[in-house]
């Protein structure tokens, strides 16, 4: 075996222990809530990842695979929150926390 073999043999071992060794790792998501008690509906940004799934209530924490991840809550009167975005990139843990706005009053018209 000539040396160009063995120096492409090598690179190729060092590329393949890297990608193997990169691609096992999750990031634990820890979903709260303010006020606790909604349901978590999370799905990984992809591909692979377009079920939405029920993850449980908050707060909670699951584990993804994914580089990112949306999730969103069910507040326990049926209203759901926005879709959150969360990058996931070299994060071992991230945490998200969704607040239920409050009810602004009703403005009142002027009398005359």
């Amino acid at each position: 075996m000539g040396a160009k073999t063995q120096q492409v043999m090598m690179a190729v071992m060092v590329l393949l222990s890297g990608w193997l060794l990169s691609g096992c790792r999750s990031t634990a998501i820890t979903v709260k809530s303010d006020p606790s008690g909604a349901t978590v509906y999370s799905r990984g940004s992809g591909r692979m990842g377009y079920v939405w799934e029920d993850k449980g209530v908050t707060p909670v924490t699951f584990p993804s695979k994914f580089n990112a991840q949306q999730t969103l809550v069910k507040w326990p009167d049926g209203s759901r929150s926005d879709v959150r975005r969360t990058e996931l990139m070299g994060e071992a843990n991230v945490e998200i926390l969704f607040t239920r706005p409050t009810a602004t009053p009703a403005i009142k018209p002027a009398t005359p």
